[in-house]
């Protein structure tokens, strides 16, 4: 009976209220932070931006405060001049490019933008699903001559048609850590950053390259992740890819 109260009383106020002011968007990021639920029903005068990926976008060993999308969201109502802008953390460990994708696509249409956040690993297309070991390579997945290319490309496709048939924009980005201790590793993730964009060029969708970012600004790599034992990307490394 409380089950059914609490989602009564939710649904009515989902349709009473047609404002949110910005300390309550403030509370509710600071208590929730990542979105389990998802909105259901726009907001008058909010502007809503989605953040798809995987652990990178969840904030895999940050606060739900620290994580990329609440940093975005912050930066971006600092920069909005009054308007009030909410960045919904869809993030989930885990999945790859076609996970993100396809989760988004089933969620009701209450967002003005995309931003899909994809790593070096994303083009393992069955990690999660048949927890399958790739053996740790990477860069072979997203090349032209493996198998799964084609399969990145029709996600890529799908992605560039729901973005024009729905007016939607989506941003689409190259968020990876890596350790700077050798050549060869800056030409891998500089080669699949490539792939990427061109994924996108060839189909009008707008692309950053945070990983570049990141490198350009000499950061020390020691501040960019978790810790020694875990590489994501740290609340620092979230604020300067925001």
């Amino acid at each position: 009976h409380l089950r059914r109260y609490s989602r009564r009383e939710s649904r009515r106020t989902i349709h009473r209220r047609i404002f949110i002011t910005r300390t309550e968007l403030t509370t509710m990021r600071a208590i929730m932070g990542r979105s389990y639920w998802g909105p259901r029903e726009r907001i008058a005068h909010l502007r809503r931006f989605a953040f798809i990926g995987d652990s990178y976008v969840f904030g895999q060993g940050v606060g739900p405060d620290e994580t990329l999308p609440a940093a975005a969201e912050r930066h971006m109502n600092d920069a909005a001049q009054g308007a009030l802008i909410e960045a919904v953390n869809l993030g989930v460990c885990g999945y790859n490019l076609w996970n993100d994708w396809l989760s988004f696509k089933r969620l009701p249409p209450v967002y003005d933008a995309a931003v899909l956040s994809l790593c070096s690993n994303d083009a393992w297309l069955f990690g999660r699903t048949y927890r399958t070991d790739y053996g740790g390579s990477t860069v072979p997945y997203w090349e032209r001559t493996h198998p799964f290319h084609a399969v990145v490309a029709s996600c890529f496709d799908d992605i560039a048609d729901y973005s024009r048939v729905n007016g939607l924009s989506i941003a689409i980005c190259y968020y990876n850590m890596r350790q700077p201790v050798a050549a060869q590793a800056k030409d891998w993730s500089k080669a699949i950053a490539e792939i990427i964009a061109e994924l996108c060029a060839a189909r009008d969708l707008f692309f950053i390259d945070i990983a570049a970012h990141l490198e350009e600004r000499h950061i020390p790599f020691s501040e960019l992740v978790v810790g020694d034992a875990d590489f994501h990307p740290s609340k620092r490394a979230h604020d300067a890819a925001a």
